[in-house]
């Protein structure tokens, strides 16, 4: 929960309200608050020639209640802090969309996704680890990026045959970017994406954190969410579904498909261009089905 006052030439950001700090993995330190908030600011306030440095900073104050979740008493686990760190983003975001509505953005997926693949074998432990992304929340004047990391990470993504070259225990049979999951709005939010792994070999497991398998990356100003995370294993015709914090053990022959969600669509639906939908349906961002409905209400 954040509440931004302006006052003269100043900005204050007050996370009071914010639930107690917990004994998993997603509190977040304060020093790691402080720079998702003042991030945010500066991202939608000012111009990208003014430098990031101790004068940019002079005029904000970020303050939380110790012992929440976002400035945790020691000792805390804070490995999964980027998850809460983006919620600090999208909550100082809308705080700011009332003032000045055409700088910010929607929510985007907007969480780390840690995904890691393990298996022990003969020469030893192998170990596959990717932090993924996901769809970007459009803004007044454009559509959101499609599958790329959140605000206040820099992570990139492996390429299939890297990874095919470098771990013997799965495949990569597919990576492509998902069909309808960008929120409707005049601007459409950006495309989330998926992931699949057959796994070749009996004795591995998944293990993966993320975010927004529950509760989509909202839309702002009439704008629809983006599509939720998921993840699941196909084990034969059985479909398994993994939580969004989750560890699995894996046979040869299953196929793991992490799916991650898209960005929120800024503004009415209804405004959308004619040909700039009909364009996203030959693209593949958007069904035929969605297009023809896109004005009304998003399907559930």
């Amino acid at each position: 929960r954040a509440a931004v006052t302006v006052s003269g030439d100043s900005i204050a950001v007050d996370f009071a309200g914010t639930a107690p700090q917990l004994r998993m993995n997603l509190n977040a330190p304060f020093a790691s608050v402080i720079s998702a908030s003042v991030s945010c600011l500066k991202a939608a306030l000012t111009s990208p020639d003014i430098p990031f440095n101790d004068g940019s900073l002079r005029p904000i104050t970020v303050t939380a209640p110790l012992g929440c979740l976002l400035n945790p008493r020691h000792p805390a686990p804070v490995r999964a802090r980027m998850v809460s760190c983006s919620r600090v983003w999208n909550a100082v975001m809308q705080a700011i969309s009332q003032a000045v509505p055409e700088k910010v953005i929607a929510q985007g997926y907007d969480t780390t996704t840690a995904f890691c693949l393990s298996w022990l074998g003969e020469q030893g432990w192998s170990v596959y680890l990717e932090v993924f992304g996901g769809g970007y929340g459009a803004g007044i004047g454009n559509d959101g990026c499609d599958a790329v990391d959140n605000p206040l990470s820099n992570c990139s993504n492996t390429p299939i045959e890297a990874a095919d070259q470098d771990f013997s225990f799965f495949r990569i049979t597919d990576y492509s970017l998902r069909t309808d999951s960008g929120g409707t709005g005049a601007q459409r939010g950006g495309a989330g994406f998926s992931r699949s792994y057959e796994i070749l070999a009996d004795g591995a497991q998944v293990a993966h954190y993320s975010d927004r398998f529950k509760y989509p990356a909202a839309g702002i100003f009439g704008g629809g969410p983006g599509a939720p995370g998921q993840c699941e294993v196909l084990r034969g015709a059985e479909r398994i579904a993994l939580r969004s914090k989750d560890a699995f053990p894996l046979l040869r022959g299953d196929v793991v498909t992490i799916s991650l969600g898209g960005g929120g669509g800024y503004g009415e639906p209804k405004r959308r261009a004619a040909a700039v939908l009909a364009q996203d349906v030959a693209d593949g961002l958007t069904s035929a089905a969605r297009a023809a409905g896109w004005a009304g209400p998003p399907p559930g």
